[in-house]
């Protein structure tokens, strides 16, 4: 957490992207310190919801995680599957923010999702000094209309599940054509 560009935050100053990566360096800070991993998990959200998050999207699962795709897309020229973060929001994150009993959470899969945010940290301030951000509102904006968005969203369609359809619908991807042979089918 200490290496750049996270050492690059001022104390005080701070642009409206500086001051979401410090909220979200404070929520991997306390993440660290925890013994408890279902509670590092939340706090590890709670960080990518500070850099990502849309607090006016109903269901945020599916915008998060495509976000941290895109984010990644763009800068790294590749990206994590996005069912991670969509599933373990969906069903660790909610579950347990919103009353339910979360499942344990194996060491394995908060070590997975801590390097996740990371490189969602030092991405996101990446593209903000490269597009020359100062409001995160503006970066959101960016990732969420960007030229590459319906490839991506495409290959959601293709690779992601049926758990995406809502999130396909509303964003007019039509769905496959059923004669389409699979990815395993080797097309």
């Amino acid at each position: 957490l200490l290496s750049p560009p996270a050492m690059s935050v001022p104390i005080s100053e701070r642009s409206d992207v500086e001051e979401k990566a410090a909220l979200a360096m404070g929520w991997m800070e306390r993440a660290c310190l925890t013994g408890d991993s279902l509670i590092a998990m939340l706090y590890r959200f709670f960080a990518l919801e500070a850099l990502l998050g849309d607090k006016s999207e109903g269901l945020k699962a599916h915008g998060l995680a495509f976000r941290e795709m895109m984010l990644s897309h763009v800068i790294e020229g590749g990206f994590r599957h996005p069912n991670a973060t969509f599933f373990y929001y969906d069903q660790i994150r909610s579950v347990a923010v919103h009353g339910g009993q979360a499942p344990d959470v194996p060491r394995k899969v908060t070590a997975q999702f801590e390097w996740a945010v990371r490189d969602a940290l030092g991405n996101y301030f990446a593209l903000a000094r490269q597009q020359g951000f100062s409001k995160r509102g503006k970066l959101l904006k960016f990732l969420d209309h960007h030229p590459d968005k319906p490839k991506l969203l495409t290959w959601i369609r293709d690779y992601g599940g049926p758990g995406w359809d809502k999130f396909l619908k509303e964003n007019e991807v039509p769905a496959a054509p059923a004669d389409k042979a699979s990815p395993e089918e080797g097309t």
